[in-house]
């Protein structure tokens, strides 16, 4: 399966540790979902695809950026999972 991820357009600097933590949690066979929290602006999304980048060859079915930014109505945020991924919601 192909990786569906948008390029960064900038380097990430300063944030070694998250990006650590990010691959140690991610590594773990038990893991299934890491969220990362915290005020708009932070670097939330530049976190997350950049680890994603480092990561994307340790996972055979590969690594998806679904964004939410644009979804206000957080019980609408499920439906929009489903379609980039193939799957089907019954």
């Amino acid at each position: 399966m192909s990786n569906i991820l948008p390029t960064s357009l900038t380097s990430l600097l300063g944030r070694e540790l998250e990006t650590a933590t990010l691959h140690k949690l991610l590594c773990q066979p038990e893991v299934r979902l890491v969220t990362i929290t915290g005020p708009g602006g932070v670097g939330k999304t530049s976190l997350a695809l950049q680890v994603a980048h480092e990561l994307q060859d340790a996972f055979n079915d590969g690594v998806f950026f679904i964004s939410l930014a644009a979804i206000t109505d957080s019980t609408l945020s499920f439906q929009r999972l489903p379609k980039p991924l193939h799957y089907r919601i019954s």
